[in-house]
């Protein structure tokens, strides 16, 4: 249940985050437009609930095909570079997820299957609009994870390349420091993890709802 209160937790922050943002921006019209910039390099961190689905499927005793999700905590951190033209940002942003997610499951003829997710790294483009302290981006690249599988009869891990979307909205509350919340997609296609002589075939997919902050620079640039 802890999970199940999680994840709404953080649904709602979203939700939050987004309906609140437009009145935000009413509200500090006023101050100077330099303390809307997003423009230069920035660092933050991020947390947040994730799920793995894998669509398993294997030739043990019988041809079998099963579905495993595993669901928990993934934090970490995050840099990246803003280009701010007039309303509109570009940028570009890496980051770094670790956790220890996991799920286990029997299955005939090769006992119980645990997979494990610890950790994801997406190398993604960002692009969205400002409204007032506000920024609503969509953003998209290249995504690592560490898959692992575990049985009694052997064991195997991997880093799988595969690709992210999502979106999210990020505030300035000050000159330099921003919140965000965000949800990204993974997708990395049909991997093979060998447990002992019986490979294991899957479609790895994750989503991940987080939350996360960051300190601009772009006040420290010439």
């Amino acid at each position: 249940m802890t999970i199940i209160r999680t994840a709404k937790a953080i649904a709602t922050a979203v939700a939050v985050v987004a309906v609140s943002a437009p009145a935000l921006a009413a509200d500090w019209e006023s101050p100077p437009a330099e303390g809307y910039s997003w423009e230069g390099p920035y660092v933050g961190g991020h947390g947040g609930y994730a799920l793995l689905d894998a669509s398993n499927s294997v030739n043990a005793v019988a041809p079998q095909n099963w579905n495993q999700k595993a669901d928990g905590f993934l934090g970490g951190v995050l840099v990246g570079y803003n280009f701010d033209m007039d309303g509109y940002v570009l940028g570009f942003e890496a980051d770094a997820g670790f956790g220890d997610i996991n799920d286990r499951e029997t299955r005939p003829g090769i006992g119980g299957v645990k997979i494990t997710h610890h950790g994801q790294h997406t190398f993604r483009l960002r692009g969205g609009v400002t409204y007032g302290p506000a920024l609503f981006y969509a953003t998209g690249g290249l995504a690592l994870a560490d898959f692992r599988a575990r049985s009694p009869i052997g064991n195997d891990k991997d880093f799988f390349f595969g690709f992210t979307v999502g979106g999210g909205v990020e505030a300035k509350i000050t000159e330099n420091w921003s919140l965000r919340a965000e949800y990204l997609y993974g997708n990395y296609g049909r991997e093979t993890l060998n447990l002992g002589a019986v490979p294991v075939r899957a479609d790895f997919e994750t989503h991940n709802f987080r939350v996360g902050f960051a300190w601009h620079f772009g006040h420290l640039l010439p």
